[in-house]
């Protein structure tokens, strides 16, 4: 399933970066298969923690909780992003939520950037549930 997720986030991407759509669509479909990551993401992570052996679980405990880290603060971006920023942004309420639009630099945008550190820390800690 989180491969059929991943599949459909690179695809969106694709379209994205080729300009085959216009705001807002350039964006909802990122952000929506983007939000149909965590929460499977962090099932794969419970699973693997409860299949390790016992020497092995406070690595996959400490991965369980950098996935979780990342599945709040990406999760609280998408969500902002979709059901927020779009739809002020499409009203014209641009000066309104101007704090709130992912752009470089960014509180959203930093948001999103810690989050895929903690999902890095997390594949840095599962390795050593190998």
């Amino acid at each position: 399933m989180l491969l059929l997720q991943r599949l459909h986030f690179s695809f969106a991407q694709v379209l994205e970066i080729s300009k085959a759509f216009n705001y807002p669509w350039d964006e909802i479909p990122i952000y929506g298969f983007s939000l149909c990551i965590p929460i499977p993401f962090l099932l794969e992570m419970l699973a693997l923690h409860y299949t390790v052996s016992l020497d092995k679980k406070y690595w996959s405990h400490a991965a369980l909780i950098f996935a979780s880290l990342y599945a709040v603060l990406v999760t609280a971006n998408y969500v902002v992003q979709l059901a927020t920023v779009i739809p002020m942004t499409l009203k014209g309420n641009l000066k309104e939520i101007d704090i709130l639009i992912q752009t470089p630099l960014s509180l959203f945008w930093d948001f999103d950037a810690l989050g895929y550190i903690f999902m890095g820390f997390r594949y840095i800690v599962c390795c050593a549930c190998i």
